[in-house]
């Protein structure tokens, strides 16, 4: 894939699902963005104990967004039959953070605007999104929040 390849995949905002540079392409600028995405939550972290495994979802739930999209995008049999798929799935896990409600919706819309093809619409997007999100991160004024974790022995426990 030479240079004028890439250019011309981001003057064109369209990926045929049949061209496999352009889908190895979208693929890895999903891993690159998703990688993005997750230094951004880094960076405005502001909970009690932060989850490396919640970046992990970040990164993989961009990943994993981008190639569904693909398939299901030319045929409309599929994608009735994976939104019937996904309504069936829900999270067991209960979001304590309204941000991190924020982090995963922009994870998801970034998967589909990637398969859709829109490459620059996707990074432009998540270039200031995340500008945004770092502008009003930083000027907060509340302290952050702590939890202090004590451990007895069974003998140590007052009567």
């Amino acid at each position: 894939m030479s240079s004028t390849d890439i250019l011309n995949l981001f003057s064109s905002q369209t990926i045929g699902t049949s061209s496999i540079p352009t889908v190895l392409f979208s693929i890895v600028l999903a891993f690159a963005v998703g990688l993005g995405i997750a230094a951004v939550y880094r960076l405005n972290f502001r909970g009690v104990m932060y989850s490396s495994n919640f970046t992990l979802t970040l990164v993989l739930m961009t990943l994993i967004t981008t190639p569904v999209v693909m398939c299901i995008r030319e045929s409309i049999q599929l994608s009735m039959g994976m939104v019937g798929a996904l309504s069936i799935v829900r999270f067991r896990t209960p979001v304590k953070e309204p941000m991190d409600i924020v982090f995963l919706f922009w994870c998801i819309a970034v998967g589909i605007v990637l398969a859709a093809g829109l490459l620059f619409l996707a990074v432009t997007g998540c270039i200031v999104i995340g500008l945004v999100l770092l502008v009003f991160a930083n000027t907060r004024t509340a302290d952050r929040p702590f939890m202090l974790v004590v451990r007895c022995a069974g003998d140590a426990v007052p009567a």
